[in-house]
């Protein structure tokens, strides 16, 4: 019995190192990288207005010096900054109440104590944005024509000049009338 107490250890060894061979992982390399990159399409630019635009600092305007040909306004710039992305199209919203009650579109809020008169805004553009005549009419500030899907909203940095105009449109409206003139605007930024 001895005997085959003494074979039996050997061959139980020889078999559990038999298992532990099958079962060993293969050391072929002890680590891998890789670096994961993706191109997304889109962005956002930060954009700024002044607070407040006044126009001729706030001083009384004549009723009879706003005819379709003056020009009683003032200038600002619109500023985009921080812009990052790319691929696709961008463009300016307006948002403000408009009516054409004297013949043009005009910027007017419902606040206005002042009858047939109006704010015509308008931008001469850059290199980004197309100049319009007449932002009223469209509530938007379209791009230039350019390859947008390759380029980067980077380039959109900078300032777009806009015109703020005390308007009587034809200045045919039965009801012109002074009083106060407002008209509260909010630009925002579109990227699609």
């Amino acid at each position: 019995m001895k005997i085959l107490k003494n074979n039996a250890i050997p061959l139980c060894l020889a078999a559990m190192a038999s298992v532990f061979s099958i079962t060993s992982p293969v050391f072929a390399a002890t680590s891998a990288s890789t670096s994961i990159t993706a191109n997304i399409v889109g962005g956002a630019c930060d954009i700024a207005v002044p607070a407040t635009v006044s126009i001729m600092d706030g001083d009384p305007i004549s009723a009879a010096s706003i005819t379709p040909t003056s020009d009683i306004s003032d200038t600002f710039d619109l500023t985009l900054s921080g812009c990052q992305g790319f691929g696709l199209t961008p463009s300016i919203s307006i948002v403000g109440d408009a009516d054409n009650d004297s013949g043009t579109n005009l910027f007017v809020s419902n606040s206005s104590t002042s009858k047939g008169y109006g704010i015509l805004l308008s931008t001469a553009g850059n290199t980004n944005f197309a100049a319009s005549t007449n932002l009223a009419t469209t509530k938007n500030i379209a791009a230039v024509t350019k390859t947008w899907s390759s380029t980067l909203a980077s380039t959109l940095n900078g300032t777009l000049p806009l015109k703020a105009m005390v308007s009587c449109g034809t200045c045919t409206a039965s009801t012109l009338q002074g009083g106060v003139l407002n008209a509260s605007l909010t630009f925002n930024f579109v990227y699609q």
